[in-house]
């Protein structure tokens, strides 16, 4: 019962996300297919950018990353990230502070 109950929260959780990434502007799922090869983990985003679990979650927070959410799980647009890591590089400073 507990187990059914949980992948209904879940559910539930996904619909939400899916819908306040509509509400606030983004691509309908129909008018963008996305491949596995072009997305990427919270882990590989957060070995990417030397950053630990906690300050991924604080950038999520500041808006500076916009995970895609499926089946509980973040994933990332490969585009996004390299257009961040190419910021932060022309930066003085680590951070996204002033993206």
């Amino acid at each position: 019962m507990m187990k059914r109950f949980d992948r209904l929260l879940l559910l539930i959780e996904t619909i939400k996300n899916i819908l306040e990434k509509l509400l606030n502007g983004a691509h309908s799922p129909h008018e963008e297919k996305l491949r596995a090869e072009d997305l990427l983990t919270s882990k590989e985003v957060q070995s990417l950018f030397g950053i630990v679990h906690s300050t991924y979650y604080r950038w999520i927070d500041r808006k500076w990353l916009d995970p895609i959410i499926i089946g509980g799980k973040h994933y990332h647009r490969r585009d996004d990230i390299q257009s961040l890591l190419e910021k932060r590089k022309y930066r003085e400073r680590g951070g996204l502070d002033k993206l």
